[in-house]
């Protein structure tokens, strides 16, 4: 299922790499993206699916939107390889 919700994830990125918003400045933007992982560790230590997300969002914002979606293709292909739960 995790899986399934991440790659439902990919495809709302995809759609958001396209748009024409701007970003928060890139230590701000930075910031906002570690507070959420931070939270998501917290919440859901068990969970890897949203840190991965969180990931590919921050390297999208570091290195733009093209590397952000091939990050978020990689971290897709990564949670395949996760375990179901039991």
């Amino acid at each position: 299922m995790s899986g399934v919700y991440f790659c439902t994830l990919c495809k709302s990125a995809q759609r958001l790499a396209r748009s024409t918003d701007k970003l928060e400045a890139l230590g701000e933007a930075v910031a906002i993206v570690d507070f959420a992982r931070a939270e998501t560790q917290r919440r859901a230590p068990h969970l890897t699916h949203p840190l991965l997300c969180l990931d590919a969002i921050r390297f999208g914002v570091e290195h733009g939107g093209r590397a952000g979606l091939r990050k978020v293709r990689h971290g897709c292909a990564q949670v395949r390889l996760l375990p179901l739960p039991a």
